[in-house]
């Protein structure tokens, strides 16, 4: 609260967007005890919570998740990596590339992982056998340790499903993670394309899998509401040596020890399609009830009003929504006129010309008007969907004169941010700036250092 009172902003501040954490619940809820913030739930955290718990639903998934890590580890030395490049090049590559690391805390550093896995797939398939015929004995003892850890062919066939249904996740996080144009009112609909897109997929490979012996919905899942097992999944464990002792991983798992042998390839029948219930499962509940401000947001979308991917019920509740804030602000703003002195004056000349009105309309009956003002709320609903790819601020800046109280409703809720990425991204150049070599910047000269980077592009415009 401080900060906002310094900063002279706390009558701006309406919504704050921060990720699950039950500290950041706790404090925004005190905050708005004693102002009028509320919290947006991240979008892209939530969609970390979804793909987390699929990743780790079950136990051969987890084994192939640290399978995958450890190949990856192995070519993090120099010389291994030279290896890899060397290879390349004899399969006539035409671009040579390197092996991605997963990154804490975001799901689709993994995802980039395995996407890079897929496009070395050849190399490193080509690679064990290569190694072991070379005459130099170190190589040849490489080439054994990679056999040792390379994936199997059912594998790579799973890690390409994976990828798959990924990219479409991927795709919608980058897309809500943007801070060049509205994020907020995009949520519901993406959300809405990635459940039906899952769905699809799911009956698809059920389609798949019928007629096989082994019946797939008898796969354990893992009861994974917990936090805890996915980071320890997914970001502990990022480097995993090769050797034999590592062929055994210990992790916790609701306060006991389990282990996981990684030694031995998955066994990969119906791990798709656990996945894909794990994924439809985690998006209905996250998404099961619209909050208010997505619906609002949505609804002055002028692309996406109709609410196409909505239920009745959601639908009936955005419009209810919609009319209370366009009769709050008519309140409001009728409370303001009659405080001002001069429109009081206007009011009182026009209450004059209304009595006149009145006894003519005594005397020859009430004239009736062909253009009585309709409700602005109406006519933008009656109004034609707006095309895809206009950009619908522009869209309320050219119709502000008619719908003069929609457009600053607009101008309040697309200003809120779907995600707290950008944020998050602020503070890693902030990070970047001021480094162990650059630690005595006062904080003006940071300032205008980040503001440069973060405009640097507009420079080209002058």
């Amino acid at each position: 609260m401080e900060i906002m009172v310094n900063w002279n902003i706390s009558d701006k501040v309406t919504f704050i967007t921060t990720d699950n954490a039950a500290s950041m619940i706790k404090s925004i809820r005190l905050l708005g005890s004693i102002t009028n913030v509320e919290r947006m739930s991240c979008a892209a955290h939530t969609l970390q919570l979804v793909i987390g718990k699929a990743l780790t639903c079950n136990t051969n998934i987890q084994i192939f998740i640290l399978r995958a890590k450890r190949l990856v580890h192995f070519f993090n030395t120099p010389k291994q990596l030279e290896h890899l490049i060397a290879a390349q090049e004899q399969l006539n590559y035409t671009k040579t590339y390197k092996t991605v690391k997963d990154v804490q805390t975001r799901w689709n550093s993994s995802f980039y992982s395995w996407e890079r896995l897929l496009v070395l797939k050849n190399a490193l398939i080509y690679l064990p056998n290569k190694l072991q015929a070379d005459q130099i004995r170190e190589n040849a003892k490489d080439g054994s340790r990679l056999e040792r850890i390379m994936l199997s062919k059912e594998e790579w066939e799973f890690m390409e499903n994976l990828v798959n249904i990924l990219k479409k996740f991927e795709e919608i996080t980058r897309s809500l993670s943007e801070s060049k144009y509205v994020t907020l009112l995009l949520i519901y609909p993406l959300i809405f394309k990635l459940k039906i897109f899952i769905e699809k997929e799911l009956i698809n490979q059920k389609e798949k899998e019928k007629g096989k012996n082994k019946n797939t919905s008898q796969i354990s899942l893992l009861n994974n509401d917990d936090d805890e097992l996915q980071n320890e999944i997914l970001e502990e464990f990022e480097e995993i040596p090769d050797d034999e002792i590592a062929d055994t991983i210990v992790i916790n798992e609701k306060g006991s020890k389990k282990s996981l042998n990684i030694l031995n390839p998955i066994e990969t029948k119906g791990l798709v399609i656990i996945i894909l219930e794990a994924l439809d499962q985690s998006l209905k509940k996250y998404w099961s009830v619209s909050s208010d401000v997505g619906l609002i947001a949505t609804l002055l979308d002028p692309r996406f009003k109709k609410l196409g991917c909505f239920n009745n019920i959601d639908k009936q509740k955005a419009n209810t929504l919609l009319i209370k804030k366009h009769e709050e602000y008519i309140s409001n703003n009728n409370i303001i006129n009659t405080e001002d002195n001069e429109n009081q004056i206007e009011e009182n000349l026009d209450e004059l010309d209304d009595l006149n009105k009145s006894l003519m309309n005594s005397i020859f009956g009430k004239e009736e008007s062909d253009d009585e003002e309709e409700n602005e709320v109406d006519v933008y609903y009656n109004l034609k969907a707006a095309k895809f790819g206009i950009n619908p601020l522009f869209w309320w800046k050219n119709n502000e004169k008619k719908f003069p109280i929609l457009s600053k409703l607009s101008k309040e809720y697309f200003g809120i941010s779907a995600t707290s990425v950008p944020s998050e991204r602020l503070f890693s150049d902030v990070g970047n700036v001021i480094t162990n070599k650059r630690s005595s910047l006062k904080p003006e000269k940071v300032e205008k250092l980040i503001f440069l980077k973060r405009n640097a592009s507009l420079l080209d415009m002058m």
